[in-house]
Order: C-alpha cells, then structure tokens, then sequence
C-alpha cells in the first residue's frame, strides 16, 4: 500500500514556545462543535495585541495572550487536539506557513514529529465586541478551592439547568444549582474574596466551570451581561448569563 506523498510547505518559520502550546489547550474547549458554524470549529491565531489565541462557540469565549506567528489563520480542532500530546507541549514547537497565501496549510514540528494541518477557510468575528470593558464587580476562588469548584459544577451533568452565584454572607459566594422546575438539586458555599457589590447572576454549570479552570477572579458588570473570569498574565473567558425563571415563593 502506498501512501500519499506528505505536503510541502515553503515559506516563513516561526517558534512558538512551550508557554503558546500550553495557552493553546487552555482555550481549545471553548472552540464550537457546531458543524454549521465551522469558522468557529478551531483556534483563531491572532497577531494583533501583542499575539493572541481565541476560541469561541457564541457562548463563552477564551483568550489568551502568545507568541503566534505574523499570520492569522484558523487551526481546526482536530489538529488542536493533537498538539495538546505531551510530545508537543513539552518544548518549543516551529510553525511554518506556506508563501502562497492561497494554500490553506500549516506545519508543526517538535523534534521528530511534524503536524500537517489543513486551515480553516473565513473571517473570524470580531471577538473584541464582546469582550466586557468594565467592570466593576468581582469575586476571587482561591487557587487551591478552584478544582472542588469545578468538579462540584461538573457533578450534576445534565440534571443541572443553571447555576445561580450569589453573595448571601459577606465573603461567602453561594452557588445553586436548579433544574428546569426551578428546584434546587445543590448548593454550596465557597470563602471568597469580594470587590465592590456583585448581583446575582446565573450561567450554564459546564460553561462557568470551563471558564473558572481559566482564571479565578469573575468580574461581573450585572446580571444580563457577560461575566469574565481572567488571569493576572492575561488570560480570560467570557461567558453569556442565562435568564433563569425564579421560583414563586409563597407569602
């Protein structure tokens, strides 16, 4: 059996350290899965801002400041799953972009092995829209309680309709977690450090989990715009509230 004679790439070469690889698994679970929007299926490499790596499903988005190269393009999630293996994340990985920007091609090589990957065709959205520009309220998880956080919110799988934060007891965060008959099937309450007044807001369990194993501080404006965990070194997730219907309490 022969097999296909790999591409070739002629055209500029650029290394990306360790620190890219990683930021790269970072924000690759907020890449969409959805086949009818497939310029969001994968990693948008961004060389304004300094260097940035996006990913995006309409309804949480990552970021995270890197090393990329002059170029943008797309990198499809199954490629992006690839480099997330040990025998790229653990050094300096060179990727090269073919001259002809017609050729929709990328190539990654970390010692001896090499990534050939399709790009993905189209304009990404203009992320920054979305991005929250103030806000003046925040409550910080500790490092150390992030992870019980996040398997608590993960828990409950598809029984969980929303999850609601609220500050009922200064520097105490209450997460509730209610199905769609608006009854209560958890509840916790975290130690957190609180900065101005936060409202009550409520997100989607998976989604605040993805976006607190980002950052652990969760800026929130209000309870009907994006709230925004985020990282001293720059990294973020933005993620849509969702209006929750409130059950009717008896006087």
């Amino acid at each position: 059996m022969d097999f296909p004679a790999r591409p070739v790439i002629d055209g500029p070469s650029s290394l990306l350290p360790a620190a890219t690889m990683a930021a790269l698994k970072t924000v690759a679970p907020c890449a969409s899965t959805d086949e009818k929007r497939q310029v969001l299926q994968g990693v948008f490499f961004n060389p304004e801002e300094g260097g940035m790596l996006v990913a995006t499903d309409g309804k949480r988005l990552a970021g995270a400041p890197a090393t990329v190269p002059e170029r943008k393009f797309i990198l499809p999630s199954p490629a992006v799953k690839v480099l997330g293996h040990s025998d790229f994340l653990n050094g300096d990985v060179t990727v090269t972009l073919p001259d002809d920007t017609e050729k929709n091609l990328a190539a990654f090589r970390a010692g001896d092995h090499v990534l050939m990957s399709k790009t993905i065709v189209g304009n990404y959205p203009n992320y920054q829209q979305v991005i929250p520009r103030r806000q003046a309220n925040s409550v910080t998880i500790a490092d150390h309680r992030r992870d019980a956080v996040c398997k608590w919110l993960r828990s409950q799988k598809g029984r969980a309709e929303s999850v609601r934060l609220s500050i009922d007891t200064p520097g105490q965060l209450t997460l509730t977690q209610t199905d769609r008959s608006c009854d209560t099937i958890a509840l916790i309450t975290v130690p957190v450090e609180v900065q101005g007044t936060p409202p009550a807001i409520s997100f989607d369990p998976k989604y605040l989990a993805d976006a607190l194993v980002i950052g652990g501080t969760l800026g929130i404006s209000d309870a009907m715009n994006p709230g925004m965990t985020r990282t001293p070194c720059g990294r973020f997730c933005v993620v849509m509230p969702l209006r929750t219907k409130v059950a009717a309490q008896a006087a």
